[in-house]
């Protein structure tokens, strides 16, 4: 049984599809090398934006590019690993398994006079069962209540912010992987719209896990 107000499973890999489909009409933003990257207004003009990144993964050694990467990014401990790599992310705690997915609360500190953010995610990972393949990483808000005493101890302080990410992950004809990479990020706090977004396009441009084994196993 689902808890209440969390979306099935399915909607959620509905939207993402929708999404990633969309993005190839978004407007063209700074690009990094062969790294190009995307955003979208939200509707209405409030609120903020979409940012998408698109880039070309080779395997190593001859390798299976696909494998090679997906088993980097879809790993139980990816966010633990993202600490290796990501100095602002102090810790990364998983909460609970729920229906289709965990729960992880992720700590970032920042230099003054930014205060510490914390958010609270509902992750999962899809492989489908199609050929050339095709692999998703999403993640959502999650609200773990303010009466769940067990879960609140795990969490660190913080302002509170709100994450939405789609990674997509498509197997290619010449053996390359496509990664995909969207979010929208609502910091939470007094931070101005326009210096999140400005800190976005830096984060969108950076290929992630570049730290990580992934940079043992990919050119």
């Amino acid at each position: 049984m689902l808890q209440p107000g969390m979306p099935t499973f399915e909607r959620i890999l509905e939207r993402a599809r929708a999404l990633t489909s969309a993005s190839a009409n978004w407007e063209p933003a700074k690009s990094v090398g062969d790294v190009k990257t995307f955003s979208m207004k939200p509707l209405g003009g409030r609120g903020p934006r979409w940012w998408a990144r698109v880039s070309e993964h080779t395997g190593k050694n001859g390798g299976n590019a696909f494998d090679q990467l997906w088993n980097v990014v879809a790993s139980e401990d990816r966010y633990t690993q993202e600490k290796e790599y990501n100095p602002d992310l102090t810790s990364a705690t998983s909460l609970k398994a729920v229906q289709w997915g965990e729960v992880w609360s992720l700590h970032y500190t920042f230099p003054p006079p930014i205060s510490p953010r914390t958010v609270i995610l509902l992750s999962t990972t899809h492989l489908e069962t199609i050929n050339p393949r095709v692999g998703w990483v999403i993640s959502i808000p999650f609200d773990i209540g303010e009466n769940d005493m067990p879960l609140s101890l795990f969490v660190e302080a913080g302002v509170k912010s709100n994450v939405i990410s789609v990674d997509r992950f498509r197997e290619l004809e010449d053996g390359k992987v496509e990664w995909l990479a969207a979010s929208s990020t609502s910091p939470g706090g007094s931070i101005p719209l326009w210096l999140s977004e400005y800190y976005a396009v830096k984060r969108i441009t950076a290929v992630r896990f570049s730290s990580t084994p992934i940079s043992n196993d990919f050119t």
